[in-house]
């Protein structure tokens, strides 16, 4: 996961089935924004798994049906605002 974020990894935790996993550092190593989910603006690489408990899983086919729709509203809201 470290490869994937680029350092040491962060999570934030949704809900009990879905994290967020970024890179710790992105902020102070100047990465690009990434996107703003649920409030959080995430810089750097991102990815979305599944958890169980402590574990990482893969997200549901419904997870990600959820995902890529709130991360579609969240990239529309953002063009409109920059126009």
């Amino acid at each position: 996961l470290q490869d994937i974020v680029g350092g040491y990894i962060e999570t934030v935790t949704f809900n009990q089935e879905c994290v967020a996993i970024c890179n710790e550092e992105s902020r102070i190593r100047g990465m690009a924004p990434n996107s703003c989910f649920c409030g959080v603006d995430f810089v750097g690489p991102l990815i979305f798994v599944g958890a169980d408990g402590e574990e990482f899983t893969d997200l549901t086919p419904a997870q990600a049906a959820f995902l890529i729709r709130e991360l579609t509203k969240e990239e529309e809201r953002a063009r409109r605002e920059w126009k």
